[in-house]
């Protein structure tokens, strides 16, 4: 449950802690986006660098058919969509 007080600048989560719960690494949006691609079974790998203000992701990938490049296209314009204040690039390359 998360209760709001006027009296505190902050929100704070009220509960029970569990020494069972699993605790998770943070990710970073690099491993977030390697992460999100490979869902797709076909890509090989995926590279994240940062140049010049720009998000270079490349894409490693054995001869892509068009059904593939759609997949992947569609996992592009999500990430656009979701981080509109990033500008990406994006390329197919073969994969290594």
């Amino acid at each position: 449950m998360i209760s709001f007080s006027s009296d505190a600048p902050n929100f704070s989560q009220v509960g029970e802690v569990r020494p069972s719960a699993p605790l998770l690494p943070a990710r970073t949006l690099e491993q977030a986006i390697q992460d999100d691609f490979a869902t797709i079974a076909e890509v090989r790998g995926v590279k994240v660098e940062h140049e010049n203000g720009e998000m270079l992701v490349r894409i490693g990938v054995d001869n892509p058919e068009q059904a593939l490049r759609y997949k992947i296209y569609d996992k592009q314009a999500s990430l656009i969509e979701a981080f509109p204040e990033l500008l990406f690039d994006f390329s197919l390359v073969s994969a290594e």
